[in-house]
């Protein structure tokens, strides 16, 4: 079972001096590999990887594999004229404004697997006083609310979610960060932007520290969906751009404590490292071992052999899985539910944990 998450992580890891199995890649696929890469959001990735190297998994996988990726890909695309739409708007508005996340990625086309994560929605980051005002456009141009009015959610950083015609969603940021004043993170992120095209049209992403920085803070603000593979390829991807990193600065940041959990996040940018063969400076990682990836995809795998990940009995062992790897505890009761569908919750959640615990006892002798 295990060989089948390592087999998949030797593949999509970047390693200078070692080649991918290409004979376990011909044999039968282990149980539920398929559905740990969907997991993952590595679909898109994977497919590269294996051509590029030449390696050709049995059919059915093979074919299904390139299936979800080219699934994956018509929503990029999808995402993409979204994102054309949006930039209409702000050129007719003469809005200054920078693609962050996902969309800033895919318009970075001259870094290999830069547009290999597959994309949900459009994130751009435009000046706190214009942000109300192109939202108010896009509503009129036919755009709605992710969330009903009076919804009880507050967010900080952007403005409520749009759906766009086609069915990609847009969120206008005022930050690019969860915490910190807008001001400050527009002044940040701004005057290093790199120009772009979108559609042949001008546009900016960031420079690659705070495409680095974006890609760390937001996967582990995101909690455990922010510790899959699809998250991870965007810090790898930046380490192997042969772009600058101001590490200094990233250390500064992790220090001021803009990422509440610095822990984690060192634990996560290790893992970062690790998978694109590369070496973090030892002062942004500190003395925090990095995030046991190896280890995490043989349970994941060893969980979605048995149950789909959206199931009642895989969904809580996926979650405490992670959690109890990162040192998080039991994660708590969704707040505003009955006392029996907390109480329910909290049972599943611990299970799920002793499961998890057993089965990492029965996988070390």
């Amino acid at each position: 079972m295990s060989g089948g998450a390592d087999l998949l992580l030797g593949t999509l890891a970047w390693h200078e001096h070692r080649t991918p199995d290409a004979a376990a890649w011909a044999g039968t696929p282990p149980s539920g590999l398929e559905r740990l890469v969907a997991y993952e959001g590595c679909a898109i990735w994977l497919a590269r990887r294996l051509a590029e190297l030449g390696i050709h998994p049995p059919e059915p996988f093979r074919a299904r594999l390139e299936k979800r990726a080219k699934d994956d890909l018509a929503r990029n695309l999808m995402v993409d004229g979204a994102a054309g739409r949006v930039l209409d708007v702000l050129a007719a508005l003469d809005v200054p404004h920078v693609f962050l996340k996902g969309m800033a990625w895919r318009l970075r086309t001259g870094i290999p697997y830069a547009g290999a994560r597959p994309l949900r929605d459009v994130d751009v980051l435009v000046p706190e006083t214009r942000a109300r005002q192109v939202w108010d456009v896009l509503v009129a141009e036919g755009y709605t609310p992710v969330l009903p009015a009076g919804h009880g959610f507050v967010i900080e950083h952007h403005l409520p979610a749009l759906f766009a015609p086609g069915g990609a969603s847009v969120e206008l940021h005022t930050s690019a960060s969860h915490g910190g004043r807008a001001a400050d993170s527009w002044n940040r992120v701004w005057p290093g932007a790199r120009p772009a095209e979108l559609e042949g049209r001008g546009t900016r992403v960031p420079a690659m520290t705070e495409m680095a920085w974006h890609a760390l803070e937001h996967a582990v603000y995101d909690g455990t969906a922010g510790f899959r593979l699809r998250r991870w390829l965007d810090f790898a991807v930046a380490l192997r751009s042969g772009e600058p990193i101001r590490w200094e600065e990233m250390t500064a940041r992790l220090g001021a404590g803009e990422i509440p959990d610095a822990t984690a996040a060192r634990a996560w940018l290790g893992a970062a490292a690790r998978l694109a063969g590369r070496t973090v400076p030892g002062e942004a990682l500190g003395s925090v071992p990095p995030f046991d990836l190896r280890r995490t995809l043989r349970w994941r795998l060893a969980v979605l052999s048995r149950r789909p990940p959206g199931s009642r009995v895989a969904i809580p062992l996926l979650e405490e899985g992670t959690r109890s790897a990162l040192g998080w505890p039991v994660s708590p009761s969704a707040a505003g539910t009955s006392r029996y569908v907390r109480a329910r919750h909290r049972l599943a959640a611990v299970a799920a944990r002793a499961w998890y615990h057993c089965w990492r006892a029965s996988s070390a002798r």
